[in-house]
């Protein structure tokens, strides 16, 4: 009888060991598959980066030289304005001479 109760464990401890050897060749082949998917994407998302990379690059140079222009025409308006600013002034004390001149006659 503890032979035959070995025996049945044995089988029972057989068919758990194969049905798991199973399973677990069945994800193994399903992770080598995925896998090989994976990796035959592998090629097109380094290109997909490499060209991304070089597209921020480009429009992080674009937005330098937008910036640098900015900076330029706002020196620009500044000088013009200080100018203007200047010109007025003259334009002033030549009206207030003017009148000192017409008030002097």
């Amino acid at each position: 009888k503890e032979t035959q109760a070995e025996i049945m464990d044995y089988e029972i401890y057989k068919d758990v060991m194969e049905t798991a050897v199973v399973r677990l060749k069945d994800q193994m082949t399903k992770f080598s598959k995925e896998n090989r998917k994976y990796q035959e994407q592998v090629p097109r998302l380094q290109q997909r980066l490499k060209r991304d990379t070089l597209t921020l690059k480009i429009q992080a140079r674009k937005i330098e030289e937008l910036k640098t222009k900015m900076v330029e025409s706002l020196e620009t308006e500044q000088s013009i304005k200080q100018t203007l600013l200047k010109e007025r002034e003259e334009n002033h004390k030549i009206q207030e001479e003017s009148i000192i001149k017409i008030k002097d006659q």
